[in-house]
C-alpha cells in the first residue's frame, strides 16, 4: 500500500508556474499646449467720497448702475458684483464708499470701449486682461494630458528597447496636476484718463496649459 499512497500524493501536488521576471520602470512625462484665451475680463472699482455716507453711497450707486447698464449692452458679457463698503477715512475724516464690479466676455473691443467710457465718468479700472474660459481650460487640459500619455508610452517603448526588453503595459498611472484657476494674462491698474483720452488696449498671444502623467511601466524579456 505504501508505494501506491506515495504515488498518489505526488500526483496530487499542483504544478506551480514560475512567474516571468519583469522590470518596473517609473516614468513622469509632461506636455504643454499653447491656447489662445477666449474670455476678456475687466475689474472696476466704483468709488466716491463725501461729507456724509448717504451722499457717498448715492454717487457709487449711480456710477455702478451706469456701468451695469452699459455692460448689459455688450453681447455675451457677464457681470459679477463684488464687495460693497462704506467707511470713514482721512483727516479731516470723510465718508468713502466703494463697489467692485467684474465684467467678462469674448468681445474685447466692446469691453475696452466700456472701460474707456467708465473711466471717463470717474470709475477706476483695477485690472483687465485675457484668460481662458472654464470650457477652453478643460479642452486644453484634455489635449495636454493626451499628448503627455502618448509621449509617456513612446518613452516606455524606447527605454525597453535600450535595455533589451519589451514594454508590455502600464501597471499604475497617475494623471495631474489638478486644474489651476484661470487668471487674466494681461493685468493693468489705471486711474481715470484725461478728457478725450482713448480707451485702454490689451493683447495676448496665448496661454500655456501643462499637464503631467506619472506611471509604472512593466518591461519583460523578449
Amino acid at each position: 500500500m505504501r508505494p501506491y499512497v506515495l504515488a498518489l500524493l505526488i500526483t496530487l501536488v499542483p504544478t506551480v508556474a514560475l512567474a516571468e521576471p519583469s522590470t518596473m520602470l517609473h516614468l513622469t512625462q509632461s506636455a504643454t499646449v499653447l491656447v489662445k484665451p477666449d474670455d476678456f475680463v475687466i475689474g472696476f472699482a466704483v468709488q466716491a467720497d463725501a461729507a456724509d455716507p448717504a451722499a457717498a453711497q448715492a454717487r457709487v450707486n449711480r456710477l455702478a448702475t451706469a456701468v451695469l447698464a452699459e455692460a448689459a449692452r455688450v453681447k455675451g458679457a457677464k457681470v459679477d458684483t463684488g464687495a460693497y463698503g462704506v467707511w470713514q477715512q482721512g483727516k479731516p475724516q470723510v465718508w468713502h464708499a466703494n463697489q467692485t464690479i467684474a465684467v467678462h466676455g469674448p468681445d474685447a473691443a466692446a469691453l475696452l470701449k466700456l472701460a474707456g467710457a467708465a473711466q471717463a465718468e470717474g470709475v477706476t479700472v483695477q485690472q483687465l486682461g485675457w484668460r481662458l474660459s472654464p470650457a477652453a481650460m478643460q479642452a486644453a487640459e484634455d489635449k495636454a494630458q493626451m499628448e503627455a500619455l502618448l509621449a509617456l508610452k513612446a518613452r516606455a517603448r524606447q527605454a525597453a528597447s535600450v535595455l533589451g526588453l519589451h514594454f508590455t503595459h502600464f501597471q499604475e498611472v497617475t494623471l495631474g496636476p489638478p486644474p489651476v484657476v484661470p487668471v487674466p494674462r494681461v493685468l493693468m491698474s489705471m486711474a481715470a484718463p484725461a478728457p478725450g483720452a482713448p480707451p485702454p488696449v490689451a493683447a495676448s498671444e496665448g496661454q500655456s496649459v501643462t499637464q503631467s502623467v506619472t506611471a509604472v511601466a512593466v518591461l519583460k524579456k523578449d
